[in-house]
């Protein structure tokens, strides 16, 4: 049997995302993915301040009254727009981004250097969390059913079944 030493881990050896953090130094590419976003918004919240003319102050005014005002069930997942994406987020921090009133205040919010970067900081490590506590939860549920990630198991000299 051959074993690969990778990172540090033999490669027979199973090692969870938390480890391998933890032992490469780094974090979850979805931090960054939030990060980036959030960093996008503020930059063009800050264009948004000087002329109501632009694209954002534009698009947003649109979102809030067609989203809200003609909301009609659709079959199928929610959409996923980004102002969808950001009313998730500020949820894990208890606040909203459902009317055009919640748009001024998170611009006044973004003025704020300080309390934007502690939001946004929030927003992010409480993300994080609520991810690692899904991923517990199905590793739970994956154990009592008693089922393996890596597929079917095989007995010594058997293939498994091609699908």
């Amino acid at each position: 049997m051959r074993h690969w030493n990778f990172v540090g881990v033999f490669y027979p050896k199973v090692i969870s995302s938390e480890e391998l953090y933890k032992n490469t130094q780094s974090h979850p590419l979805r931090e960054d993915i939030i990060k980036a976003r959030w960093r996008c918004l503020k930059y063009a919240l800050q264009q948004d301040i000087d002329d109501e003319r632009l694209p954002m102050p534009c698009i947003m005014r649109l979102f809030f009254h067609n989203h809200f005002s003609n909301a009609v069930k659709v079959r199928g997942a929610p959409p996923t727009t980004i102002p969808v994406l950001i009313h998730k987020d500020l949820q894990l921090v208890g606040r909203n981004f459902k009317t055009p009133e919640d748009y001024k205040l998170l611009k006044g919010v973004m003025l704020e250097k300080q309390c934007w970067c502690a939001m946004v900081q929030e927003i992010v490590s409480k993300s994080s969390a609520k991810m690692l506590q899904a991923t517990v939860k199905k590793r739970a549920k994956r154990k009592e059913a008693g089922t393996s990630r890596s597929g079917p198991e095989t007995h010594e000299g058997s293939k498994p079944k091609r699908r």
